[in-house]
């Protein structure tokens, strides 16, 4: 039962630790689509004989505002997470020490499901940033070429 109980506690660490890495992820990848926006705009202004067409720059901005949408997705506070089974549940069972081990395995085993079902929906939002900032990137370099 003790290796259950550990177990459980390993998984809801590392879903934690997924949560938080993805969150970095997400926030350098929306860096990254911002440096490529910026980038993008400084070719009309260096030179003018071949500025991005119009409807480069616009599907630029609407990408960029899509990615962030994706991005807030990640970052956007959880406030139903489970990190544990609370101390003063597990204090106040009288019961022998396998019991009160099988409930509290038994409760982290509901949060993981819990919070497998967030994590998805957070890594689901975080492959959309990826596709979002690569099509960002072929379109910075359609727009380029179409510009030549």
């Amino acid at each position: 039962m003790r290796l259950a109980y550990d177990a459980a506690v390993d998984r809801l660490d590392q879903q934690s630790a997924a949560v938080d890495a993805y969150r970095g992820r997400a926030a350098g990848m929306f860096g990254l689509a911002a440096l490529i926006a910026s980038l993008s705009t400084t070719v009309g202004l260096t030179d003018k004989t071949h500025t991005l067409p119009v409807w480069t720059s616009w599907t630029l901005l609407g990408l960029v505002i899509v990615l962030a949408l994706f991005v807030a997705a990640v970052l956007w506070p959880i406030k139903v997470w489970s990190y544990t089974c609370d101390a003063k549940d597990i204090a106040a069972e009288q019961k022998p020490m396998r019991d009160v081990l099988k409930s509290a395995t038994d409760a982290m085993v509901l949060a993981i499901k819990g919070n497998d079902q967030i994590l998805d929906r957070r890594i689901w939002a975080y492959r959309g940033v990826l596709v979002i900032t690569l099509a960002e990137t072929l379109i910075v370099v359609a727009g380029v070429i179409s510009a030549h």
